[in-house]
């Protein structure tokens, strides 16, 4: 992967210029920056703002956070439903993205959840519980 910067200029519909900024040429493999640069940096905005958020809720009562152990069940719950999407993705072949998306979302979503419930996560219980019942009413 290579990096590379330059400084440039652009000039608006009325001919004034306007500068770009530092990372204006910076190049990611060869591709600009541009969405890739928008997403990093609300990724940094995001995780600035949760420390401070994080930082100020523990002053005022203390620990808070799920716990190492019930976000390593979320984690396993994930990566296994992801295999598996990925594997539904695979499988599907080169159809349109939204069709992909429907196939893909629905066999994730139910795996995520059930393995999540079978790992003990409360919360998947809740959902679960919730769409079943919704289910049985049909």
């Amino acid at each position: 992967m290579a990096f590379t910067l330059g400084a440039t200029a652009a000039k608006d519909g009325t001919g004034t210029t306007i500068p770009g900024g530092l990372f204006t040429d910076l190049r990611v493999a060869g591709s600009a920056l541009g969405p890739v640069g928008l997403a990093l940096g609300a990724a940094a905005g995001a995780w600035l703002e949760w420390m401070l958020l994080y930082r100020n809720l523990r002053k005022r009562i203390g620990d808070v956070g799920a716990g190492l152990s019930h976000l390593a069940r979320m984690f396993g719950a994930a990566l296994i439903a992801g295999a598996a999407g990925y594997g539904v993705k695979v499988a599907v072949g080169p159809l349109h993205p939204i069709i992909v998306a429907v196939l893909v979302l629905g066999p994730f979503g139910l795996i995520y959840f059930g393995v999540a419930r079978a790992l003990g996560l409360s919360e998947a219980k809740v959902v679960m519980d919730s769409v079943m019942r919704r289910a049985r009413r049909r």
